[in-house]
C-alpha cells in the first residue's frame, strides 16, 4: 500500500494563473474610490488571504471595506473568462494523479463560485474530490482548519497527503495539518523565499510526478 494517496491544491497562482486579473481588479477598486493604487509588491503581499482579510489591512477607513470588494469583484466577475490561464503541465499532473487513484482536494481562500467556475473553464472541475472555498469554513488559511477539514471530507488524514501551494499561507496550513509541503516558484507572492521551510519546491506541476514516483 502507498504511504501516500492525497495532494491537496491551493487554486489561485497554484493551479490557475490569475495573477494579472487579481491585480487589475485590485487597480480598479483603489482607484475608482482613491484615485491611487497600492504598489505592486504590496498587492502581491497579500495574495493567498480572503479578499476580506486583505482590505481590512490596505482600506483606509473601515467603511471603505465594502465598497472595495464591491468594486474589486465587479471587475474580477466581468473579466474572468478572459483573463484566467492555466499554469504549464496542471492538467497532465491532475490526469496522471486519477490514473494512479489519488484523491485530490482544492482548499483557496476564494468564493467556492468563483474558484470553481475557474476550474470549468479547464474541465478541471470534475477531478475535483473535495473543494474547500472561502464561504465553506469560518476559519481560513494559514490556521489549519480548511485544510483539516478537506482531509476529513476525503477521509484521509495529513500523514498521507501533500499540500501544494504558492504562498506561505499554504505551506503553513500543511504543515500544521501533517501534509508533506511543496511551494510553487512561479508564485508572485511578494515574501523573502529564503526563509521559507517547505518540504519540496517546484518549478512546474509536472515535477510534482517526480516527487510522489507516478507512472
Amino acid at each position: 500500500m502507498k504511504k501516500y494517496n492525497t495532494v491537496l491544491f491551493d487554486l489561485d497562482g497554484t493551479l490557475l494563473d490569475t495573477n494579472k486579473l487579481i491585480l487589475d481588479s485590485f487597480h480598479h477598486a483603489f482607484d475608482k474610490l482613491y484615485k491611487e493604487v497600492p504598489s505592486m509588491d504590496t498587492l502581491t503581499s497579500f495574495f493567498g488571504m480572503t479578499l476580506i482579510e486583505a482590505f481590512r489591512r490596505l482600506a483606509k477607513e473601515e467603511k471603505d471595506i465594502e465598497i472595495l470588494l464591491s468594486s474589486f469583484r465587479e471587475f474580477n466577475l466581468s473579466n474572468h473568462d478572459e483573463y484566467v490561464k492555466i499554469f504549464p503541465g496542471v492538467e497532465e499532473t491532475i490526469f496522471q494523479l486519477k490514473k494512479n487513484d489519488y484523491k485530490i482536494g482544492v482548499v483557496t481562500s476564494k468564493l467556492n463560485k468563483t474558484a470553481k467556475r475557474g476550474l470549468k473553464l479547464f474541465d478541471l472541475e470534475k477531478h475535483v474530490d473535495v473543494f474547500i472555498g472561502a464561504d465553506d469554513t469560518h476559519i481560513h488559511k494559514p490556521d489549519p482548519f480548511p485544510v483539516l477539514e478537506c482531509l476529513r471530507r476525503l477521509g484521509t488524514t495529513g500523514e498521507s497527503s501533500f499540500m501544494v501551494g504558492d504562498s506561505p499561507h499554504d505551506i503553513t496550513a500543511g504543515k500544521l495539518s501533517g501534509c508533506k509541503t511543496v511551494f510553487v516558484n512561479y508564485s508572485m507572492v511578494n515574501i523573502d523565499r529564503s526563509l521559507l521551510e517547505c518540504d519540496y519546491r517546484i518549478n512546474q506541476m509536472t515535477e510534482l510526478k517526480e516527487i510522489l514516483n507516478l507512472e
